[in-house]
């Protein structure tokens, strides 16, 4: 049998760990593919609780069971786990299999300072992914027999999950963060009140389902939406303050749509937001605009119609997953129905623009 062997503190797992552990594993036609969680590493600061990595990593790999989890490093009584006593353990553990150690290209360069790196080679092939700026030539390149194998850089990393700059992780693992306040779940929430943060979680996971069924970025919809209120709560003087030092285009602006706009400044400034598409869906989600992408016309259909809003929006909810863009039409006709129903005359240059450019319609009388 062939097995690769990948350790990582997974803080969290991501979709770059799993692409590239799925390419490792074509790449040598792995059988098995050991996911070695490392309690302590000594290169890193990890604050999660170790139980915490363990279940986003079962969570994460759940759908294929050619990966597996193990919990070697973690139940091994030592203080420093060096990764040549856990590739001599399963070297016994698996005599007459061949083994693979996966490393990222980065670490090609630092082989040499790993403890008893020599042995390496006689204990199983080493493989190495490829990493930004890693260098191809370098001797212990062919000092330790290490084999190259190509593949997509990934740009996602753990920190930017941390910090919220990405939630490029599966569903689950997403779900977990939130259910057991991990990383920026309580920064993020010290901007909501309860009542809000309810809704505006019911449009993210929302807009992730639309998003997935349209072939667009599930990931970036949740983020988007998750963040897309995130001025609504703020004083609406220190918001306006804001507004008049990072976004002098967007004036004079009406004090409903304020947030918006104030909100793609946070996003940028709180989380170091720099995606173009999903500033766009947080800055337009309340007025829209015309020529609006794929991602802002998801988070503004997903805003009117997620469930806690309280009415039956589940035929413009199964539209929008059918096909997004026809969905954010019917949800934009029934926005105008409801503007012209309430007798709310349109004046802000903005809607209009929006009802003009997808509905053909100028006022909203």
């Amino acid at each position: 049998m062939i097995r690769l062997l990948y350790g990582s503190p997974f803080d969290p797992i991501h979709h770059g760990h799993l692409a590239m552990l799925k390419a490792a594993q074509q790449h040598i036609r792995a059988d098995e593919v050991l996911l070695i969680i490392t309690k302590n590493p000594r290169w890193k600061n990890i604050t999660t609780n170790i139980l915490d990595r363990i279940n986003m990593v079962k969570l994460a790999i759940a759908h294929d069971p050619s990966f597996q989890l193990s919990l070697y490093e973690v139940e091994k009584d030592a203080v420093i786990n060096f990764t040549i006593h856990t590739v001599q353990y399963f070297k016994q553990l698996y005599p007459n299999d061949q083994l693979y150690y996966l490393i990222g290209g980065d670490q090609v360069e630092q082989f040499h300072k790993w403890k008893e790196a020599d042995k390496f080679k006689s204990l199983v092939q080493l493989l190495a992914y490829p990493r930004p700026g890693s260098s191809l030539d370098h001797p212990n390149w062919q000092r330790y027999s290490i084999q190259k194998m190509s593949g997509p850089l990934y740009p996602v990393s753990s920190t930017s999950i941390r910090n919220l700059e990405s939630l490029a992780t599966p569903l689950p693992v997403i779900e977990y963060i939130f259910a057991n306040q991990l990383y920026f779940v309580p920064k993020l929430k010290a901007f909501y009140q309860p009542e809000r943060f309810q809704h505006v979680y019911s449009t993210a996971s929302l807009a992730y389902e639309i998003a997935l069924e349209n072939h667009q970025s599930p990931e970036d919809a949740f983020l988007a939406a998750i963040l897309h209120d995130i001025a609504k709560d703020m004083d609406e003087e220190e918001a306006r303050a804001l507004l008049d030092e990072y976004d002098t285009v967007n004036q004079p602006v009406e004090q409903y749509a304020l947030h918006q706009f104030v909100g793609a400044i946070l996003a940028r400034q709180e989380f170091n937001i720099k995606h173009d598409g999903i500033l766009e869906a947080i800055r337009y989600h309340t007025t829209g605009k015309a020529q609006m992408g794929p991602l802002a016309q998801i988070v503004y259909a997903a805003d009117k119609i997620e469930p806690t809003r309280g009415y039956d929006s589940s035929a413009l909810i199964a539209a929008c997953k059918k096909q997004y863009h026809e969905g954010f039409l019917m949800v934009l006709k029934e926005n105008l129905l409801h503007l012209k129903k309430k007798k709310h005359k349109i004046t802000n240059p903005l809607v209009k623009e929006c009802m003009a450019y997808y509905l053909g319609e100028n006022d909203g009388k």
